[in-house]
């Protein structure tokens, strides 16, 4: 999915920055979110547009919207099924640290509150199509049963075979473990920061 993300970013010709966990600072996902935006920020451009790599749906027709959107807003929002963002552009002069911190990131009313977030900053907001974003192996099943046809699909259909393998040859105990860890396994800060 890392690999699928950055083509599709690079194929809008927008100039384009990986924030992997080595390069983030910062002790919670809000805090190094918030510290990589400010630090594209810092090199000059006035409009960023963050998305992970968990949304296999992504496409360079999305981030080119996001930043035709960006032109006449200054917030956009891309939600997830799961009530989070798979995409956050955003406008550096309606970024405010403090309330960007108070999202409750990593749950599932971070749409919710981007909407209180957009009126407390007074700012006008646009709403990309909701995707469908793989943060768990129930996801993962989701997202491959609506997108059989899709370039990665073949990928993500591997994964899951492998997985119920693995399933297969542990005990039951453990697959209520293995399964309970799943549903965090690709939650992380969004890893590429594309700006404009």
């Amino acid at each position: 999915m890392i690999s699928h993300t950055l083509d599709e970013a690079k194929r809008t010709s927008l100039p384009v920055y990986k924030f992997f966990s080595d390069k983030q600072t910062g002790t919670s996902f809000g805090q190094k979110l918030a510290n990589s935006l400010e630090n594209i920020y810092s090199y000059g451009y006035d409009n960023v547009i963050v998305i992970g790599t968990d949304c296999p749906s992504i496409n360079s027709s999305v981030l080119l919207n996001a930043q035709q959107e960006l032109s006449n807003k200054n917030l956009v929002l891309g939600p997830s099924k799961d009530g989070g963002v798979y995409l956050i552009g955003i406008h550096k002069n309606a970024y405010s640290r403090d309330a960007f911190l108070d999202i409750p990131w990593l749950s599932r009313s971070v749409f919710e509150a981007f909407k209180i977030y957009a009126a407390q900053q007074e700012i006008a907001i646009s709403i990309a199509p909701i995707k469908q974003d793989a943060d768990d192996y129930i996801t993962l099943l989701e997202w491959r049963s609506e997108h059989s046809t899709h370039l990665i699909s073949t990928f993500i259909l591997q994964i899951i075979l492998l997985f119920n393998k693995v399933i297969d040859s542990i005990s039951a105990p453990f697959i209520f473990i293995q399964l309970h860890f799943s549903k965090t396994l690709f939650r992380g800060p969004p890893r590429f920061l594309f700006q404009s």
